[in-house]
């Protein structure tokens, strides 16, 4: 006969989750040779009970000549990009977690993304539109 405590079924979840404040940031006109940031434009909000390591990964898709796409990111105590990073089409890690934030449940670490669009001096006119994508990988 088998010991009692072979014969219960054991169900644990683990949460692994990642989502986003705003799906949308607008930047306005930007004139040629011209910049706008958006220091505190989207929140990032990071659940897991896992334990292990993880990074947050950002990119965008499609290239918009004359313009260019730079991210920032911080909060929590693990290390985010301090000042502004160009975003490329192939995942940069925005943010790795410290220690503390490897199980966070179930309140989650929120990480702050700034944004800044630049025009080279001959930017073209016309309305542009990127997509950001975020990745949460985990390290085992």
């Amino acid at each position: 006969m088998k010991p009692a405590w072979l014969l219960r079924p054991c169900w644990y979840i683990l949460l692994f989750a990642v989502s986003v404040d705003l799906t949308t940031i607008g930047f306005g006109t930007i004139p040629p040779g011209g910049s706008v940031e958006r220091r505190n434009a989207n929140h990032i909000t990071v659940l897991t009970d896992e334990g292990t390591a993880w990074y947050l990964k950002v990119r965008h898709s499609g290239e918009q000549p004359g313009l260019i796409l730079s991210y920032t990111a911080w909060g929590g105590d693990g290390i985010g990009t301090p000042v502004f990073a160009r975003m490329e089409p192939l995942d940069s890690v925005a943010y790795t977690a410290g220690f503390s934030e490897r199980s966070n449940a179930p309140a989650g670490n929120r990480i702050t993304l700034g944004y800044k669009l630049q025009a080279v001096p001959d930017a073209a006119a016309g309305a542009r539109t990127w997509v950001v994508t975020y990745t949460l990988t985990e390290t085992l």
